[in-house]
């Protein structure tokens, strides 16, 4: 066989691949970024599906860390630009009540009137916790750029308790999201709201301790979400030129299909069975599953409770989507809720899922084409619907893929009861749930990247901080390496 010698080999160059290759090429390291498609980017690409004129994006669609996330003045200097809309988050209503809506962080007086249509009350506190909410920057920094240690996450909520203190009822390590946004705000159409954003921003606002992730990190992130002129596709290359600006070697178009072990020390991969890359470190960026079969490992899920999924569905439409909530004097969020008015719903909707019930159409429209016209396809407006599911394995198994087929008219009918009129829907895609892990696991420090085989480290979606377009596991592994090798003295 062929072989090459690496100090780092990276498997996938998806952002977190070429995140982490340009900054350990930063630090003095010869790095190797193995792909096995033709591009790179993985699911932040942007694709034309199936002929159809729809811009495709089978991943995020907006970044909700631009102002946090490491590499962003890289990232600018190879040309990325972005957008922040001024209308960011609101959930609209079938029978046309003023849409609830969160606008971007410099428009606070703009979320105040939206919300006192409701609650005079409710908007004074929601204003009062986001200003406080800018106070967590430098924690939600550290969040990302650290790995979970029993210290890193008592700095945080330590933290968490700086900024809100005298928040009342006092938040303790039991207590849900929706225990507590329930005590503090009157109105069901801001609960709605705010209960929606923690399952879309946080996790399952129902989930005892999930108030200190509301406190801690949603409310930090509302308001904060931009768009990537040209759409995802702009950030892929954008990670690309800064990977071989710095100068890390990318192998598109080559599988791994195997590890090169020495005992049991990972040495290297194997690509496309004939070629051997040999390196000091390894890291799969892969999901936990791809992970474990790369090993050669059973995989098995650590968590006691149900994943879902987000399936997402793609509307060509002849004009960009306007609901009847939305007012003409107001421009409409890039991020908005629909198919749960009320508490009550939301919270069913999220059990049901958690059970395996595939929902009714609804979930979270996305319109990054009303902040970016150069995103509206040659023959019309996408629009995207992004809903929660059971996992993925329920929907293979089960009526996924014929759920999938419907799923566009179906969205768009329901997307017509919220007062669509004159729409016309040219054409759908489904893209179906990919087999990424978006639940962490649940192990703490260093191990919690490590594999079985030494020098073999996993930043997939799996480990800490998750899935989202924001490097923060790249920045994570890279610093353990540098580390692990200092006190090697390599």
């Amino acid at each position: 066989m062929v072989q090459s010698s690496y100090d780092v080999v990276v498997v996938g160059a998806g952002h977190t691949g070429l995140a982490l290759a340009t900054l350990l090429v930063q630090g003095g390291y010869r790095v190797a970024v193995v792909e096995r498609e033709l591009s790179a980017g993985g699911m932040i690409r942007t694709d034309e599906a199936m002929g159809t004129g729809i811009v495709h994006h089978p991943h995020a669609v907006l970044l909700g860390f631009a102002d946090v996330m490491p590499l962003r003045r890289e990232l600018a200097a190879v040309g990325l630009e972005t957008v922040t809309p001024a209308s960011q988050h609101a959930l609209v209503f079938r029978d046309g009540r003023p849409a609830v809506t969160i606008w971007r962080r410099d428009h606070l007086a703009r979320t105040h009137a939206s919300l006192s249509v409701y609650s005079r009350s409710d908007a004074d506190l929601l204003v009062d916790l986001l200003q406080r909410a800018d106070g967590m920057t430098l924690a939600m920094r550290r969040l990302l750029t650290r790995p979970p240690t029993t210290a890193s996450i008592a700095d945080h909520l330590a933290a968490v308790g700086r900024v809100y203190r005298g928040l009342r009822p006092p938040v303790d390590g039991r207590m849900s999201a929706a225990d507590l946004i329930t005590a503090r705000f009157r109105t069901p159409e801001v609960r709605a709201l705010l209960l929606l954003l923690t399952a879309e921003l946080g996790s399952d606002p129902s989930v005892p301790g999930s108030a200190a992730g509301f406190l801690g990190s949603v409310l930090w992130q509302l308001g904060r979400r931009a768009v990537p002129r040209s759409g995802m596709g702009a950030v892929a290359r954008a990670y690309r030129r800064a990977a071989e600006t710095a100068g890390a070697e990318l192998l598109l178009g080559h599988a791994v299909t195997g590890l090169s072990r020495r005992g049991a020390n990972v040495d290297g991969v194997v690509v496309g069975g004939e070629r051997v890359l040999r390196a000091r470190h390894v890291v799969s960026t892969l999901g936990e599953a791809e992970t474990d079969e790369l090993l050669g490992a059973a995989h098995r899920h650590p968590f006691d409770t149900p994943l879902t999924t987000t399936v997402r569905t793609h509307l060509l439409l002849r004009e960009p989507l306007r609901l009847r909530s939305e007012t003409q004097d107001d421009a409409p969020a890039v991020q908005t809720f629909f198919g749960a008015d009320d508490p009550v719903a939301v919270l069913e909707r999220l059990a049901d899922v958690r059970r395996g019930a595939f929902p009714a159409p609804g979930g979270v429209l996305l319109r990054p084409v009303l902040a970016d016209p150069a995103q509206r396809s040659r023959t019309g407006a996408v629009a995207m619907v992004d809903t929660a599911f059971p996992h993925v394995d329920t929907w293979a198994a089960a009526d996924g893929p014929v759920i999938g087929r419907e799923l566009p008219s179906a969205a768009f009918s329901a997307l017509t009861g919220y007062g669509s009129e004159g729409d016309e829907l040219i054409a759908g895609h489904v893209a179906p749930p990919g087999r990424g892990d978006r639940h962490l696991r649940l192990d703490l420090g260093a191990g919690h990247y490590r594999t079985s085989a030494r020098s073999l480290w996993r930043a997939g979606s799996g480990v800490h901080p998750g899935g989202g377009v924001h490097g923060g596991s790249a920045a994570i592994v890279a610093g353990l390496i540098r580390a692990e090798d200092e006190a090697r003295h390599v």
